[in-house]
């Protein structure tokens, strides 16, 4: 449950920022280059992607997509119903792809 709280504070201070530019590999890549296809910014990747590991930790724990996404659209109003399921998406899709 402790993870929940990190997740919501590290989503809502990503978009709130401008995109970053890194250059991680494989996995973090990935999910980087998803989010910035999707037009998900965010201010630091090393916060995002530890952000899009939660979300397996999360779905490890017995959350159900659904419940993440509300959890992120109340965490941060601005997050609109797709974006929020579109980030979860693109998690799963990276880092836990046995969810999808």
């Amino acid at each position: 449950m402790r993870l929940l709280p990190m997740l919501i504070g590290a989503i809502a201070a990503m978009l709130l920022a401008a995109p970053a530019h890194a250059d991680p590999a494989g996995d973090d890549a990935n999910f980087l280059h998803s989010l910035d296809r999707l037009g998900i910014t965010y201010q630091s990747p090393d916060s995002v992607i530890a952000s899009g590991r939660a979300v397996c930790q999360l779905l490890d724990d017995g959350k159900s997509q659904k419940d993440i996404v509300q959890q992120l659209r109340q965490a941060n109003p601005g997050f609109t119903l797709n974006s929020a399921k579109n980030f979860t998406v693109a998690a799963a899709t990276a880092y836990c792809p046995r969810y999808l």
